[in-house]
């Protein structure tokens, strides 16, 4: 019979693995993680990113220095997006190609801006 403490070991290495790969089904998301999941996505360092929920599963975002860029997000269910650069004073014409990513645990807990992912 295995020991007690094996059984929470195993079960506690599942949890950390499970938050690992599936963060956004055990946490959530919000404006600010998928502002930070943004920046990564169009090398936007600036750690201002914000978005704001529009409609559903629409958000409006804003990032870059100054917060002079602006996307649409659509995000699924599983925190993964896509979205499109929409115009703006500073960028009146915004680079055609979509963007896309996924929530992480980095944005989630706040460290991706710490960590150059």
């Amino acid at each position: 019979m295995p020991r007690p403490w094996t059984i929470i070991g195993i079960l506690l290495i599942a949890f950390v693995i499970y938050a690992i790969l599936e963060p956004v089904k055990l946490f959530g998301y919000n404006g600010r993680s998928l502002g930070e999941s943004l920046e990564t996505q169009v090398e936007a360092s600036s750690g201002d990113s914000a978005c704001q929920q529009a409609q559903g599963d629409i958000w409006n975002c804003q990032t870059g220095l100054d917060l002079n860029r602006n996307y649409r997000l659509t995000v699924g269910d599983d925190g993964c997006w896509t979205g499109m650069a929409v115009p703006s004073k500073s960028m009146p014409k915004p680079p055609p190609d979509d963007v896309e990513g996924c929530v992480n645990i980095l944005n989630i807990t706040g460290i991706s801006n710490l960590v150059d992912i």
